[in-house]
């Protein structure tokens, strides 16, 4: 179970991994010049190292001509290009696409985040000298995204909401997977069993987001879950 803060003021982010298609994308100013895929130094370097403690993992574009083209054909409206036909290509529907202008040693960073749905763009400007090496630019960029993510994920402790499931008392190993289920969900503050019968295990949760959040938690499981009433049951 996640530990929580106690403290009401602050509030701690879940440590969700996220899988994400990156879009890297180098313009030189000066030189008038597009680099993509192995022409870019932020394409190639992007995944040679990452920290452990990073959530986000990223999926790199295969080097297509289509796509080269087709951000070729958008590159004086790139700012305003979404890319759709790139990122269709890929099971993947969070992205980032990461457009760096440069100009001598100075860049401008526009970054469309998108992230469980919700877009952000945002734009940051840094300076890169001889001392740093692209590693190190990498790094502070992968740091902006990582921030990003968990500002998403940050559990608001200040909602507690009450929910009441029961669950067939026979049936041993759907209860087992219902109190498994409970105990890894990081929003779950507390449960506890309420009644229980030869027929059914009724239990009291306390849940730090909404209705909504909580029954998507059960999606992708074995665990069914029917919200019809106030007491919902486990099917």
């Amino acid at each position: 179970m996640f530990n929580y803060l106690q403290n009401k003021d602050i509030f701690p982010s879940i440590p969700n991994e996220k899988r994400l298609l990156l879009i890297p994308i180098l313009i030189n100013n000066q030189k008038n010049q597009i680099l993509l895929f192995s022409e870019n130094e932020f394409y190639m370097n992007w995944n040679k190292s990452n920290e452990s403690y990073f959530l986000l993992n990223y999926i790199l574009p295969n080097e297509d001509i289509e796509d080269i083209n087709l951000i070729k054909k958008n590159i004086y409206d790139i700012e305003k290009y979404d890319f759709k036909e790139i990122i269709s290509k890929y099971a993947i529907k969070d992205y980032i696409i990461l457009i760096l202008f440069q100009k001598d040693n100075n860049f401008n960073a526009l970054m469309k985040i998108n992230l469980n749905n919700k877009l952000i763009i945002s734009n940051k400007k840094f300076i890169w000298n001889e001392n740093q090496s692209i590693e190190n630019v990498i790094h502070n960029l992968k740091l902006e995204f990582e921030n990003y993510w968990k500002k998403l994920n940050i559990i608001n402790t200040s909602i507690k909401l009450p929910v009441t499931i029961s669950v067939n008392a026979k049936n041993y190993k759907l209860v087992k997977e219902l109190e498994k289920k409970l105990k890894n969900l990081d929003l779950v503050s507390s449960y506890h069993i309420d009644y229980f019968s030869n027929e059914q295990i009724v239990y009291k949760i306390i849940y730090n987001s909404t209705p909504n959040k909580f029954i998507n938690e059960f999606n992708n499981s074995n665990i069914k879950l029917n919200t019809n009433g106030s007491v919902w049951r486990v099917e």
